[in-house]
């Protein structure tokens, strides 16, 4: 960033520092709050009348709140600044707090799941109108809890059980020393170091350094092959101790989603994927190859323009682009700015990455982002932002239980945004080169959001479906798994060279989460539901903003099939996907009309 002063968030609106003996006084308050709430309502959760819960409901809601505040104060804190002692302390502080809270007061919603199993229609009771779709979720997810025992027993095993092997994951690939050779000179990095070269501009450091990761992760391929064999075989336990009909249903119904639905994204994905692989091969043509190599699918074009941008510039064109939108969405956005709830700096001990995290008591959000003049991280700051126009919306119009929507929802307004800025950019643009680079920028980002991110959908299926049979999974088996899903997603647009089958399943963290499982295609999910929207925007024009507004603000308060419904698209139809395709469409034709 070319300007030497702090882009940082205040967070004094929340507590005065971390210091605050505010902060640990809220800590006891909030467990004693916790043990009366649940000395109140253990074991009576199943008598209590409609009206009776729904004060329950309203005194757990508001503990929630509080709680998350506090949880928010003590994490945004330690994201921004992870090296100061006082940040660490209260971090970790807040940690202990929370395991001992949720133990407190988990046996409410294994009581009311069970009272919605046996009273079913409770969920239309009037007086609980304001809490339906809670209610709805919960009755869902009932039949697949356990007892309350079980689920306290569980959560303590898997602490020093299964999660060690996420964290052992995590923690090896974290050590692992990376002897990349740049300009003469060999550099010993760290994994995160190192990754930054892999788009590095020269094709012959990138090739380099996809050589030595991609090696280096193959050497212990074992030992990411034992984590992972683990894990997934602990879900595939898992899916039918909990009586799931198969490995997939647990994510449908935290996503609030049918499996048809599912089925009908995979067959837009599916056949959309020739248009990604016509993608690859004008990108080989621009760089002047026949056919791009591995180290080439995400690289950057060095004949094409790369502008930079200064902290001002950037927050001007954001702000203006969500303006040309709508005027709301421009007056939120500027607030963010006003307001000083971006940390935008990068720093030593900042969190790696961007976020958006929603401030339900202040009815506004906070962004942390480590801004560096180039159009990717002005896409980020407008990614982010999208997320906290959603956050905004749904946080002055929902009830705080009602507020968080499902993964397949939340990337809806932070890539319908970038589409907003896209299309700002476009029109700004002065020449067809900077109109090539922005359109590169987009496809290389939505071709890996879509396409690639799908392709670890088929891997992990493929992998249950492997253990169900039986087989044993090691490092060459989930080598080749990895290699069919990757190469089926490409076809022959891409030459991959052997250690790339050792890609994406030894190093990226969502494979051994091993209590979220179908992770990614919620993200393909959302960027092809916004693709839609703005089809259906690009024909309504200012009709449309209204309804994704609303849209927006009933937040969780409905099912993502309601939410859509009320936009005018079903599902279930593989329209409503193919109309995303045909966005994804539309930019690839603009590229390949600018060559």
């Amino acid at each position: 960033m070319s300007e030497a002063k702090e882009i940082a968030w205040d967070l004094s609106v929340i507590y005065k520092s971390t210091e605050d003996p505010e902060v640990y006084k809220k800590i006891d308050e909030l467990l004693e709050r916790a043990k009366n709430f649940a000395q109140a309502y253990k074991c009576k959760i199943q008598v209590a009348t409609p009206k009776e819960l729904q004060s329950i409901l309203q005194t757990y809601e508001s503990l929630l709140l509080d709680a998350r505040e506090l949880g928010q104060y003590a994490s945004l804190s330690f994201s921004a600044n992870q090296l100061l002692d006082s940040n660490k302390q209260l971090f970790n502080k807040v940690r202990m707090f929370g395991s001992e809270f949720e133990q407190i007061i988990a046996f409410f919603e294994v009581e009311l799941s069970n009272y919605l199993l046996t009273n079913p229609t409770l969920v239309d009771s009037p007086e609980l109108e304001g809490f339906k779709h809670y209610l709805e979720k919960l009755a869902r997810l009932a039949p697949h809890k356990l007892s309350e025992n079980e689920e306290k027993l569980l959560a303590a095993v898997n602490r020093t059980g299964i999660a060690a092997w996420q964290q052992f994951q995590s923690s090896h690939l974290g050590s692992k020393v990376f002897k990349l050779t740049i300009n003469g000179e060999t550099k010993e990095l760290g994994f995160g170091a190192a990754l930054g070269y892999l788009t590095h501009e020269s094709k012959a450091v990138r090739r380099h350094a996809h050589e030595v990761i991609f090696n280096t992760l193959k050497e212990d391929s074992e030992i990411f092959a034992t984590a992972l064999r683990n894990i997934s075989s602990y879900h595939v336990t898992m899916t039918k101790l909990r009586k799931y009909k198969n490995t997939l249903e647990s994510s449908l119904v935290l996503n609030d989603i049918e499996e048809d639905m599912f089925q009908s994204l995979e067959k837009t994905v599916d056949e959309g994927k020739t248009l990604f692989q016509k993608y690859l091969k004008l990108k080989a043509k621009l760089m002047g190859v026949d056919v791009l190599d591995a180290e080439d699918v995400t690289a950057p074009v060095t004949t094409l323009p790369h502008k930079t941008y200064t902290w001002d510039e950037a927050k001007q064109i954001i702000i203006e682009a969500y303006k040309s939108f709508d005027p709301e969405f421009g007056r939120m956005i500027q607030s963010m700015f006003e307001e000083h709830r971006i940390d935008a700096t990068p720093r030593k001990g900042k969190r790696q990455g961007a976020f958006c995290s929603g401030w339900s008591k202040g009815k506004s959000a906070f962004i942390l982002t480590s801004f560096t003049g180039t159009l990717r991280s002005v896409y980020t700051l407008a990614h982010e932002l999208g997320h906290a126009a959603h956050a905004i919306l749904s946080e002055h119009k929902q009830p705080f239980l009602l507020q968080r929507v499902p993964m397949v929802i939340a990337e809806v307004a932070s890539t319908f945004g970038e589409m907003i800025l896209t299309d700002y950019l476009l029109n700004s643009a002065k020449t067809n080169e900077e109109k090539l680079a922005v359109l590169l920028g987009v496809l290389d980002n939505v071709g890996q959001t879509i396409f690639q991110v799908f392709a670890r959908t088929w891997f992990e299926q493929a992998t249950y479906q492997a253990i169900e049979q039986g087989e044993y999974l090691d490092a060459k088996r989930f080598a080749a798994l990895w290699r069919e899903a990757r190469d089926k997603m490409h076809g022959d647009a891409v030459k991959w060279f052997e250690a790339m089958d050792y890609d994406m399943w030894t190093w990226k963290p969502h494979p051994y989460m091993y209590d979220y499982r179908f992770y990614n295609y919620p993200y393909v999910w959302s960027q092809l539901t916004s693709f839609a929207f703005y089809e259906l925007y690009k024909k309504e024009g200012k009709a449309f903003v209204e309804k994704y507004k609303t849209f927006l603000s009933d937040g969780g308060s409905k099912s993502p099939a309601e939410l859509v419904k009320n936009m005018g698209f079903d599902l279930k139809n593989p329209e409503f996907w193919n109309l995303g395709m045909k966005q994804y469409q539309s930019l690839v034709d603009q590229f390949e009309s600018l060559l």
